[in-house]
């Protein structure tokens, strides 16, 4: 999985005013790559419920891994996990709620 086991916990626990990097919370047994901490700031401003910025960043972060054009241009190299944030940040990418009706037809 690319995200740490902490992350869910961290999303909670963060406030705009901590600068904690979740690249010193690495950990060097794990072959993840961290976010940054301010592509993310910035996603959960648009998506402020953390379940559901997890499920739109992992569902973008398995198409780009499978070989999808990143929605967003950028002169570094970002991995996975930071282009779909952007792309969440920039209003590239969203999400729909079904609707009660939808889901009692499943």
């Amino acid at each position: 999985m690319f995200l740490p086991n902490d992350f869910y916990n961290d999303l909670f626990s963060r406030d705009e005013n901590d600068h904690r990097s979740l690249e010193s919370q690495h950990r060097p047994d794990q072959s993840h790559d961290t976010m940054r901490d301010d592509y993310l700031a910035a996603a959960r401003k648009i998506i402020d419920d953390p379940n559901i910025l997890i499920n739109v960043i992992s569902r973008r972060v398995k198409q780009l891994r499978r070989g999808s054009r990143p929605l967003v241009e950028s002169l570094e190299k970002l991995s996975p996990e930071d282009t779909a944030l952007r792309e969440v940040s920039e209003g590239k990418i969203s999400y729909l709620l079904a609707t009660p009706e939808e889901l009692s037809r499943l």
